[in-house]
C-alpha cells in the first residue's frame, strides 16, 4: 500500500466526546463558533391602507424570489447532485395559494399588516403539515418555514443571516438550509456539526460537494457547546472531541496530514487508470449536470460521464427547450469529453424536479408518483424531441441512453419503441444516427432490481441510483430528517440488491455502474469493487480520491470480504466491516 495511505484506526476515549451521523469526511481541529439565526420582531401594528401592504408584501415576495434564484445559480456551480432542485421547490411556495389566499385574508379582512399575516399564515399551513401522517408531507413542514423566513426578512428589511466568518472556525447550528450552506465559505468554514439532520439532507450534500467536514445529529448537546471551545471533529465517522487532549490532538493532526498528502498525490495521478494490484480494471466516470462540466470532468480524471442530468436544461423557464438548443448542449458536452463516452440520462421531471409547463398534478407523495420515465412517456412529442437531439450527437459522438426509473419491462419497451420512431424520423428526413445505440436503465427501483435477470436479456448496461434506491426500499425518504438515520445505502438490504443486480448483468455479459452517492463514498468503493461493480459515477472533485483507492485493492482478495460483507445483518455490522477492507 501507499505510504501516502491515511491511518484507518484512532484511538476513542471513552469520555468528552459526541457521536452523529458521519455526513462529509475530513479532519477539523479549531474552534468553534454558532450559528443560530433568530427572527426580526414582528410588527403588530393593524393597517390603515391594505391595498399598500398588499403591494409591500407582492413586492417582499418577488425579492424573495430574485434571492432562491440566485442561491439556485450558487448551488449549480457547486454541486452535481440534484441539491439545486430543492431550491425550484421553494419557488413553487412562492406562488403556492395556499399561502397567497389566507395572507390576502388576512391584510384586507383583519386588517394586518403584511409581516404579521404572512407570519400567522405560514406557522399555520406549517403546524397543517406537521400534523399529517405521511412523512414526505410532514418534511415540508420546513420548507415552508424556510422560504416563509425568507419572505419575512424581506418585508421587514432586514437581510437573510448566511453563516460569515471573520476567521476559521467549526460550524455549529441547529441545521443548515441549503441556502444557508451555498453560503459557506471553504476558506474559514473548517468543518460542520448539526443538532439534528442527516447524510442524505440537501444540506448535506452540499456540504460534501464544497469538501467541508460534516457531522450531524449530535443532539442538543452540541447547541449547548460555547463559542471559541477547542474541538476535534471526524466527518468520516461522525464522532465530536470537545476540549481533546494532547493525545487526540497529534493523533488527528497526523491523520489530517496524511490525507493532505494523499488528495496531494490523488490529484498528480488522476488521468491514471483505476486498476487494481491484480489488474482489474473499474471505470471510473463523472455525474454532470450542464454541458461545460464537461470537460472539467476530463480534468478532474473522468474516463466517460456516467450520468449527464438533462433536466437541468427544462427548469427555471417557460416552456421546454426545441431539438436544436438541445442538440447543442448534447454535442457541447460531448465534444467536451475528447470522444470518451457520455451516458445521457433521459428527463427525470417530477419528485423536487417539478416543471411549472409540463402540468403535473400536485401530488401526495411526489417522489411516488408521477415522475421521470412516467412523466415521458405520456408527454411522448417531448419525449420523442429529446431522444432525436441525443441520436443525433450519437451520430457523431459515443453517446449512450439511458431512461431514468424504469419499473416494469413494459415501460422500458414502451420508450425503445418511442427510440425506434425517433430513429424512424430522423432517418426520412435524411438525417444521420448511430446504427446501435447502446440503451440502459436506472435501477432505482425495487421491482427493478429483483427482476434485473429479465432486464438484463434486453437492456445494454445498468446504472444504480443509490440515492433513490435506498429510500425506496427503506420507505425513508430522503430529505426527511426523522428518518435520516434509517435512510443508509449501508443497509444489508440494499447491498443484497446491488449484488443481485451485478449478478444477472454479468450473467448475461452486460455491465454494471452506480452514479448515486455511495459511489464516491470512500468506506464503500472497495466494498462495491468486491461486489463486482464495473463502472462508479460520480462529482468531479471525488474522482482522483477513488482512483486512488480502487489501485491500492487486490481484486481477488476484495472479492472474497465483498461476498463475505452480504452475510451481515445489520447496517452497524456493514459499516464496521467497510472499515477494514482499506
Amino acid at each position: 500500500p501507499s505510504q501516502q495511505r491515511p491511518p484507518s484506526s484512532y484511538p476513542v476515549p471513552a469520555s468528552n466526546s459526541l457521536q452523529g451521523v458521519p455526513v462529509s469526511p475530513g479532519i477539523a481541529i479549531g474552534v468553534t463558533q454558532r450559528f443560530q439565526p433568530t427572527l426580526p420582531t414582528i410588527p403588530e401594528h393593524p393597517t390603515e391602507n391594505p391595498q399598500s401592504e398588499w403591494e409591500a408584501f407582492l413586492s417582499g415576495i418577488e425579492k424573495a424570489r430574485s434571492q432562491i434564484q440566485t442561491d439556485l445559480a450558487t448551488a449549480t456551480r457547486h454541486t452535481n447532485d440534484d441539491t439545486a432542485a430543492m431550491f425550484e421547490a421553494h419557488l413553487l411556495f412562492l406562488d403556492d395559494e395556499a399561502l397567497r389566499t389566507p395572507t390576502y385574508a388576512r391584510i384586507f379582512n383583519e386588517k394586518m399588516n403584511a409581516a404579521a399575516a404572512w407570519m400567522q399564515t405560514i406557522q399555520e399551513v406549517a403546524s397543517k403539515y406537521r400534523h399529517l401522517e405521511d412523512n414526505y408531507l410532514r418534511s415540508r413542514a420546513k420548507d415552508v418555514e424556510d422560504v416563509g423566513n425568507l419572505v419575512l426578512r424581506t418585508l421587514l428589511g432586514v437581510d437573510a443571516l448566511v453563516p460569515t466568518f471573520d476567521h476559521p472556525a467549526i460550524l455549529i447550528a441547529p441545521e443548515l438550509t441549503p441556502a444557508e450552506t451555498t453560503h459557506l465559505d471553504p476558506a474559514y468554514i473548517q468543518g460542520i456539526l448539526t443538532a439534528f439532520g442527516g447524510p442524505t439532507s440537501h444540506a448535506s450534500i452540499l456540504a460534501r460537494s464544497l469538501g467541508i467536514p460534516a457531522a450531524a445529529g449530535l443532539g442538543q448537546q452540541i447547541l449547548d457547546v460555547q463559542d471559541d471551545t477547542l474541538l476535534v471533529m471526524d466527518g468520516e465517522t461522525g464522532r465530536v472531541w470537545l476540549d481533546p487532549g494532547d493525545e487526540i490532538i497529534t493523533t488527528y493532526t497526523q491523520k489530517a496530514k496524511a490525507a493532505k498528502a494523499a488528495q496531494a498525490q490523488a490529484r498528480k495521478e488522476s488521468q491514471r487508470p483505476a486498476i487494481t494490484h491484480d489488474g482489474h480494471r473499474v471505470e471510473v466516470a463523472a455525474n454532470i449536470r450542464t454541458a461545460s462540466e464537461a470537460a472539467l470532468a476530463v480534468d478532474a480524471g473522468a474516463e466517460s460521464v456516467g450520468l449527464f442530468r438533462t433536466e437541468f436544461l427544462f427548469l427555471d423557464r417557460d416552456s421546454a427547450p426545441d431539438e436544436q438548443e438541445q442538440y447543442e448542449a448534447y454535442r457541447t458536452a460531448a465534444a467536451g469529453l475528447d470522444n470518451r463516452p457520455l451516458i445521457i440520462r433521459t428527463l427525470d421531471a417530477g419528485g423536487d424536479k417539478y416543471i411549472p409547463y409540463l402540468n403535473l398534478e400536485k401530488e401526495a407523495n411526489p417522489f411516488l408518483g408521477w415522475r421521470a420515465i412516467r412523466v415521458s412517456l405520456e408527454h411522448t412529442d417531448l419525449f420523442k424531441t429529446q431522444l432525436r437531439a441525443i441520436l443525433k450527437v450519437a451520430a457523431e459522438y459515443p453517446i449512450k441512453i439511458m431512461f431514468p426509473m424504469i419499473t416494469t419491462l413494459e415501460e422500458w419497451h414502451s420508450a425503445q419503441a418511442l427510440l425506434d420512431e425517433a430513429t424512424h424520423e430522423i432517418r426520412e428526413n435524411g438525417g444521420a444516427t448511430p446504427d446501435k445505440i447502446e440503451t440502459g436503465i436506472m435501477i432505482e427501483v425495487p421491482a427493478a432490481a429483483l427482476m434485473a435477470a429479465q432486464f438484463a436479456e434486453e437492456v445494454d448496461f445498468f446504472s444504480i441510483g443509490t440515492n433513490d434506491l435506498t429510500q425506496y426500499t427503506l420507505a425513508a425518504e430522503r430529505g426527511n430528517p426523522k428518518v435520516a438515520q434509517l435512510s443508509d445505502a449501508y443497509h444489508p438490504a440494499i447491498l443484497q440488491l446491488i449484488h443481485r443486480v451485478v449478478k444477472a448483468a454479468h450473467t448475461k455479459g452486460k455491465w454494471a455502474g452506480i452514479c448515486g452517492e455511495l459511489a464516491s463514498d470512500p468506506q464503500a468503493i472497495p466494498l462495491l469493487v468486491g461486489l463486482g461493480i464495473d463502472e462508479l459515477s460520480m462529482s468531479a472533485p471525488a474522482i482522483p480520491r477513488a482512483k486512488q483507492i480502487i489501485r491500492q485493492l487486490d481484486y481477488s482478495e476484495i472479492r472474497q470480504r465483498g461476498q463475505a460483507i452480504l452475510d451481515l445483518n445489520t447496517t452497524e455490522d456493514v459499516r464496521a466491516a467497510c472499515k477494514t477492507l482499506y
